[in-house]
C-alpha cells in the first residue's frame, strides 16, 4: 500500500507538467517562454546507510546521470526529471560481525528517480544565469546481492518519497543553449526490504551530495 501512495501524487504532478506543457499558446500569454530538453552528468557522493538490524553498508561515489522536459515561464520553470545511479557496494559492517570492523562487500545498487522540479531563475542581465531549485517525487532503489563475508545478502527493492535541492549558475552560449554548474542534495525515505534469510528490516534510502555538469534546449 505505501508505495500506490508514493506514486499516486507523482503520477498526479508529472500530469501537470504534461498539462503545461499542452496548454494552448492564448492561455499562457507573454510569460511564457517555452519548452525545454535537459540532460545532466554528475557525481554523486552517498551518506553511508543504517539499518535497523544494526549494520552500516558504505557505498562507492558514482556517476549520475538525469533527463528532463520542462517548460519555461518567465522567471520560474517547471520539469519532469529521470534519473539513474548504479553505485558498487564498498564495505559492510555491524558490531555483530567481526567486531564491527568493516569488511569488503560486493554487489551494487542501482536508482531510478523520478522527480517534478520547480527552479526560480533570477532576473538578470548578461550570459550567466544563476538558479535555484527544489524537487518531489519518487526513487526505486534496487539493491542487487549486496554482501560481505559474515552477512546475509541484501537482494531485494523499494520505492519510496524522495526530495531533492538545487543551486548553480548557467552560461548561455546562444538564445537556445545553455550549460550550467550546480549542487544537488538528494534525500528519500527509508527502505523496508527483507534479506536473503527472510528476514524484515527498515534502512536509510539513498541521500547524497551531487556535483552536475548540464546543458538546456530551449526550443
Amino acid at each position: 500500500m505505501q508505495r500506490h501512495i508514493v506514486i499516486l501524487p507523482v503520477a498526479g504532478a508529472l500530469a501537470l507538467v504534461f498539462a503545461l506543457a499542452l496548454l494552448p499558446a492564448e492561455a499562457r500569454a507573454a510569460e511564457d517562454t517555452g519548452l525545454y530538453l535537459t540532460g545532466t552528468i554528475g557525481y554523486s557522493i552517498s551518506s553511508d546507510s543504517k539499518n535497523s538490524l544494526g549494520s552500516t553498508a558504505s557505498i562507492s561515489n558514482a556517476p549520475s546521470f538525469r533527463l528532463g522536459l520542462g517548460r519555461e515561464f518567465s522567471l520560474i520553470r517547471v520539469e519532469g526529471e529521470v534519473g539513474y545511479v548504479k553505485a558498487d557496494a564498498d564495505t559492510l559492517s555491524s558490531p555483530q560481525v567481526g567486531g564491527g570492523a568493516a569488511r569488503n562487500a560486493s554487489g551494487s545498487a542501482t536508482t531510478w528517480s523520478f522527480m517534478v522540479n520547480s527552479y526560480f531563475d533570477p532576473d538578470v542581465s548578461g550570459k550567466i544565469k544563476p538558479y535555484i531549485g527544489v524537487g518531489l517525487g519518487a526513487v526505486r532503489v534496487n539493491l542487487n546481492s549486496i554482501t560481505a563475508p559474515g552477512f546475509t545478502t541484501a537482494d531485494d527493492s523499494d520505492t519510496v518519497f524522495a526530495a531533492q535541492g538545487m543551486a548553480g549558475v548557467g552560461y548561455a552560449l546562444t538564445p537556445t543553449v545553455l550549460v550550467s554548474i550546480g549542487y544537488r542534495y538528494f534525500w528519500s525515505r527509508d527502505l523496508s526490504l527483507r534479506d536473503s534469510a527472510g528476514t524484515s528490516y527498515t534502512s536509510d534510502g539513498p541521500r547524497s551530495h551531487n556535483v552536475d555538469l548540464g546543458v538546456r534546449y530551449r526550443f
